[in-house]
Parts: structure tokens; sequence; C-alpha cells
């Protein structure tokens, strides 16, 4: 049964869950950019204003614990293009920014064992690459990708990250973490399955629990259209 979750001629978009599964946190055009909103799974009340921007502000991960949603937002003055910002959940409820540089930084997902990490996507080395970092700051930072890589994804335990890599191809790298630092694994290849292009902050697969199958949006059938040549046409135009 499919139940309406959002109203009004606003455009709504990229929710996330709570871990609880009990809010939405979603993006919406309301005003003249996009901004964050949060709601009740069961459409009670109405929804809460978390972080209002004249640009865009898109909701990537909300922390097992609860305490963290990570939003991708997009500079309205152009300097530091998208960046990553925190929301708490908590106390003052405050954003505050954790990766706000010159270069594009999008697609942070909190890591979901006791070890905080952050996995996102820069292009800071002239390609979009996926980084490990400490959150909520002042620890190391880890490259996880080679070559390209986006949408990471963790599985169940925090032992690994999944990304897209070039041409489709579905990307697994083991991450083992102390305290302060992080070991990456070589990245090695699961399947190659071209997909649609996934939206900033957005991400077009799935992973089951166990990390044995995966949901994913096809790319759409490229269409031919077919090509007729004509030969001799001029002694056609004669009859």
């Amino acid at each position: 049964m499919q139940t309406r979750f959002t109203f009004g001629p606003s455009d709504n978009k990229l929710a996330v869950w709570s871990p609880d599964g009990g809010r939405i946190a979603y993006s919406s055009m309301r005003q003249s950019g996009y901004s964050l909103y949060v709601a009740s799974a069961s459409r009670s009340g109405t929804a809460e204003p978390l972080f209002a921007s004249d640009a865009q502000v898109y909701p990537t991960d909300w922390s097992r614990d609860g305490r963290y949603i990570a939003i991708t937002t997009l500079d309205p003055k152009g300097q530091t293009r998208y960046d990553i910002w925190v929301v708490p959940m908590v106390g003052d409820r405050k954003p505050f920014p954790y990766l706000q540089t010159p270069f594009n930084e999008t697609d942070a997902v909190f890591s979901p064992d006791s070890h905080w990490r952050l996995a996102y996507v820069s292009d800071e080395s002239g390609k979009a690459e996926v980084y490990l970092s400490s959150f909520p700051g002042g620890g190391g930072k880890w490259q996880v990708s080679r070559g390209g890589g986006g949408q990471p994804e963790w599985n169940r335990d925090g032992s690994a990250l999944y990304y897209v890599g070039p041409g489709g191809k579905m990307m697994e790298a083991s991450i083992k973490t102390k305290s302060t630092t992080a070991a990456v694994g070589a990245p090695r290849e699961l399947f190659e399955q071209p997909m649609a292009a996934a939206s900033v902050g957005g991400r077009n697969y799935y992973v089951s629990g166990d990390g044995k199958r995966f949901l994913l949006v096809e790319a759409p059938p490229r269409v031919i259209s077919p090509f007729t040549l004509v030969t001799n046409w001029p002694a056609e135009l004669k009859k």
C-alpha cells in the first residue's frame, strides 16, 4: 500500500530514515532553495525545519545513535561549491561545517561501528574519489577508491565500504579501524552493472544486511535510432 508523506506544491526529495525508523529527514524547496526538514514517519504533527538555505541542502545519512544528520550543501556564493555539514539532533542543534573547501565534497555516510568515521566523496585530486576521515574531526584521512569512485556505503558492522567505480563497477574495500587510525584494504570488484546516474547526495543502490545482495537502479537501455542511406536520390526526384 502506498501512503503519501509530503503535501503541498513544494518539491521534496532525498529522504533518509532515523535509526529507529520513527522520523524522516528530507530536502524540501518551500522558499528560494532546498532546505532540510524532519517529520514523523507516521505523518503526525508538522515538519520541523532544521537547516534553511537559499541554495541546496540534501541529507545523506543519519548516524546510528540518532545524534547527527550528515548533509550536502551548495555554497550560494559559489566559493566552496558542495560542502559537507552536520546537523546535531541533540543540544542546541546548531549545524556546523565538517568539510568546507574549494573542492566538492558530497555523499557523507557515518560508520555503523563504535569508531567514529565518515566516508565521503571529494574531487580534490581532480576526479571524484571516496575518502574516509575521522569524525567529528581532528584525525586522519584515508583514500579508499583508486581511479575514481562515488556513492559510498558501509556494510553492517563497519568492516568494509562499498562504492561505485567507473563503468558501473561495484567495488568493496576492507576497513580496519582503531581509536585514531584506519587501514584500508585494496579495493576489489564485485560485479559490473551500468547504473543510472545518481543526483548529488543520492545513491542508486542498496546492500542487504549480509552483503550478499544488491538492489540497484539500472541505466536506461541505449536507444539506437535507425539510419537509412538513400542512393541515386537525384534520379528519384525526376520521377
